[in-house]
């Protein structure tokens, strides 16, 4: 028997606004944004919710009787359009007039927020079912909101702003979620509880061999007096949990020649820079020569170009990391959903994490606007090529070109 799941949430959408500080005809709300309007993404994610019973959308007078004709690309029987009033106030105390008698719990959206996640109007529902108002908003955020408002304001608009500016948006990382059970934390000291552990924040001393040093999704380990020997063992103890990714290293310290080693449980493989004869290139013209399983790092090749799936340009951000003189011996990545961990810190159990090799930690958006901004974005990035893009725009050159391989 299926449970019947009871309509009685109820949505005031505030679309009543009339775009004064984008300085510009057309209505922010009404605005395409990802391939639709801003105001009909948050129809579509209310109302693809079984227990929201109507989704009322306070419109501004002029459209109140005459709305876009969009708007009626969602379920009808479940919206409402109303008028707006003279402050957000009396639009949303109109909004609340007309929710029908069977609803119990009110949402309040802001039209201008489109994107927001069908994850996020959960936890709003079940604080709000367990008697508790809730603010889905990071204090952050809003103050970064109102500062950008105010920039626009004072530059005579969002239009005006982005004639005379340039925006370049991003992130230096993605997010990965750390499972809410305590067995997805990876504690290192224990797995490489056979070694004798420099102690956490202290300098070394003379009997340490080991010393760890995590970063959420990754953790360096120091090794006071590296040998093949050595190496090798710390790579198979940690990888006895099978929360560990990948254990990597430089050749070098395990008797090869040049270049870089990866372990996983799913096969190892080793590769290097350029050499005598590379056997292949990556999307941004490195070459490089490797021998040992794909699957390590879960790549193809067509033809000579390595086609990266779960780990987004591995060989050039271990090569990267690897050659830095301050770098750890041997570095060690967490698969998805587990986090490192040691005495002293707590992991982000049931929240999430980043800095490791996947793609859930890897990627993030770029976003250009602006008139001195580039009409279009090669189609793959990486966060070193942000700073040329905006030394590009300035008209400052630099060393790099967006796009070069790193060396």
């Amino acid at each position: 028997m299926n449970d019947v799941i009871a309509r009685d949430v109820g949505v005031v959408i505030v679309a009543a606004g009339s775009g004064s500080r984008t300085h510009s005809p057309e209505l922010k709300q009404f605005r395409w944004v990802a391939g639709k309007p801003m105001l009909l993404h948050s129809v579509h994610a209310f109302q693809a919710r079984a227990d929201v019973a109507t989704v009322v959308v306070v419109l501004p007078r002029a459209y109140a009787g005459d709305p876009p004709p969009w708007l009626f690309q969602s379920d009808l029987d479940r919206l409402v359009v109303s008028s707006g009033g003279r402050q957000r106030g009396d639009s949303v105390y109109n909004g609340l007039e007309d929710l029908p008698p069977e609803v119990r719990i009110v949402l309040v959206h802001d039209a201008a927020r489109p994107l927001v996640t069908g994850a996020t109007i959960d936890r709003v529902v079940q604080e709000a079912r367990a008697g508790r108002a809730a603010v889905a908003a990071l204090p952050v955020v809003e103050r970064v909101d109102k500062m950008l408002g105010e920039a626009f304001e004072a530059a005579g608009g969002l239009d005006r702003f982005l004639q005379d500016t340039a925006v370049v948006l991003t992130s230096d990382h993605g997010h990965c979620e750390v499972l809410g059970d305590p067995s997805s934390v990876i504690r290192l000291d224990q797995l490489l509880g056979n070694f004798r552990q420099a102690a956490l924040g202290k300098a070394w001393q003379p009997a340490d061999q080991v010393m760890i040093c995590p970063n959420m999704r990754a953790a360096q380990i120091y090794v006071q007096h590296p040998t093949t020997e050595i190496v090798q063992k710390l790579a198979i103890a940690m990888l006895v949990d099978p929360k560990v990714d990948q254990v990597i290293w430089r050749s070098q310290l395990t008797g090869g020649s040049s270049g870089y080693t990866v372990l996983t449980h799913r096969g190892r493989i080793e590769f290097a820079r350029d050499g005598a004869s590379p056997t292949s290139v990556d999307d941004f013209g490195g070459q490089w020569s490797w021998s040992g399983e794909a699957a390590a790092l879960d790549f193809d090749v067509d033809g000579r170009t390595l086609c990266y799936r779960q780990y987004p340009n591995a060989f050039e951000r271990i090569a990267g990391v690897l050659d830095l003189d301050e770098s750890g011996e041997i570095w060690v990545t967490a698969k998805p959903g587990a986090e490192f961990e040691v005495p002293g810190g707590k992991a982000h159990v049931g929240g999430a994490s980043h800095g490791a090799m996947h793609q859930l930690d890897s990627l993030s958006p770029v976003i250009v606007a602006g008139g001195a901004a580039p009409r279009r974005l090669p189609k793959k990035m990486r966060s070193v090529d942000i700073a040329p893009l905006c030394m590009q725009i300035l008209g400052i050159p630099m060393r790099y070109q967006v796009g070069d391989p790193r060396k």
